[in-house]
């Protein structure tokens, strides 16, 4: 099935739809590309519309270094495409950064949400500081010690030029310093709050938000 582009901000985006029906944007979880859940999305695909996606420095899609956090980004992103392809409101569905996306985006988008499916949500202490170690203290630690030149040799993002050749100028082109700034701004997304039972969501906000479509608001 052929693979369409969006392009935001100067990054483009590669998307797939595949059958017909109500609308699901189905999201992987860590950095995995949106083909990593392709069998639960052909199974979706019997009966809906379903929107499979390479998040921003993920699969095919291009890599991008930018001063705010990355998964607000893909939120707001994921909302981006639903609009322009005219497939809101969607069911947001996915698992860990999938499901972290999927919430993110109804929260700050709820006109694009007809509701979420999520699972395997991340929270808590350990769980916070664990992914965001795992996600970017060794992206940290590469440019530290040898500059772009070592980030692109990462397994994460020789995956991403292999995928995208482009990438690969994309990496060695950002200074230093700015990467540092990104990926350092991303990791503070991760940081644990008492009030935020699950990773960028306070208790408020999960509990009280606007239906799509009315006046009405949800309460937990």
């Amino acid at each position: 099935m052929a693979v369409a582009t969006i392009v935001i901000d100067d990054c483009e985006l590669h998307y797939q739809l595949l059958g017909e029906g109500p609308v699901v944007a189905l999201t992987p979880g860590g950095r995995l590309e949106g083909e990593a859940v392709r069998a639960t999305a052909e199974l979706l695909a019997r009966h809906h519309r379903v929107l499979l996606w390479d998040r921003r420095n993920t699969g095919s899609s291009s890599v991008w270094f930018g001063p705010r956090a990355e998964q607000l980004v893909w939120a707001d992103d994921l909302a981006e495409i639903l609009h322009r392809l005219e497939l809101t409101p969607a069911y947001l569905v996915g698992a860990s950064a999938g499901a972290r996306v999927s919430y993110l985006t109804a929260l700050r988008h709820p006109d694009v949400a007809a509701g979420l499916v999520v699972w395997s949500v991340s929270g808590g202490p350990y769980g916070s500081q664990f992914l965001g170690y795992q996600y970017h203290v060794p992206l940290i630690e590469a440019a530290l010690g040898g500059g772009m030149e070592a980030v692109a040799e990462l397994p994460m993002f020789r995956a991403r030029i292999e995928a995208n050749p482009s990438n690969r100028e994309r990496i060695l082109t950002t200074p230093v310093a700015d990467f540092l700034a990104a990926v350092r701004c991303w990791n503070e997304s991760y940081y644990w709050r008492p009030d935020h039972p699950v990773i960028a969501a306070s208790a408020d906000e999960l509990s009280y938000h606007p239906l799509p479509d009315s006046g009405l608001r949800r309460q937990r």
